[in-house]
C-alpha cells in the first residue's frame, strides 16, 4: 500500500470544530482531537459531520469520530451499526480522508501491535 499525501488538520478548522461541539482547545494540545475525544458524545460528532460543508473540518471532525470510536472499540462498546455509520462516511468522503484512513489502518504493523479499530479502518481501504 502506498502512502497518500499527507494531509493534517488546519488551526482555523480545530477552532470551529471546537466552538461547535464546545470542546477545550490550548496551544500545548499538539494532537487534539486524541486528546479531547470522548467516546460517549460519538454522535455528536457524526451530527456535526452530517451537516458540515467544509472538508477541513470533516477532516477535524473524522479525526474525532476515530478516535472515539477506539475508545468505545477499547470497551467493546462499539456496535456494528455505528461502525457502518463511520465506514460509509470514511467511503463516501474517502479524498478527505485517505490520509486519515492510511495511518489508522496502520499497513505496516502486525495488526496486535496496531489500534483496536484498525481491521475496521483496513476494510475501508481495501474496498477503496
Amino acid at each position: 500500500m502506498q502512502e497518500p499525501k499527507f494531509r493534517s488538520e488546519t488551526r482555523e478548522a480545530i477552532d470551529s470544530v471546537a466552538q461547535k461541539l464546545n470542546l477545550p482547545i490550548e496551544d500545548w494540545m499538539q494532537d487534539w482531537a486524541y486528546i479531547v475525544a470522548n467516546e460517549d458524545q460519538l454522535k455528536s460528532y457524526i451530527d456535526l459531520y452530517d451537516r458540515t460543508v467544509d472538508d477541513d473540518e470533516k477532516f477535524v471532525l473524522m479525526q474525532l469520530i476515530i478516535q472515539a470510536a477506539d475508545l468505545r472499540k477499547q470497551e467493546n462498546q462499539l456496535s456494528d451499526a455505528d461502525w457502518q455509520i463511520i465506514k460509509q462516511r470514511l467511503k463516501t468522503d474517502f479524498s478527505i480522508h485517505e490520509y486519515t484512513i492510511f495511518y489508522w489502518s496502520q499497513p505496516e504493523e502486525d495488526i496486535e501491535f496496531c489500534f483496536r479499530i484498525t481491521p475496521e479502518i483496513r476494510s475501508v481501504w481495501e474496498v477503496e
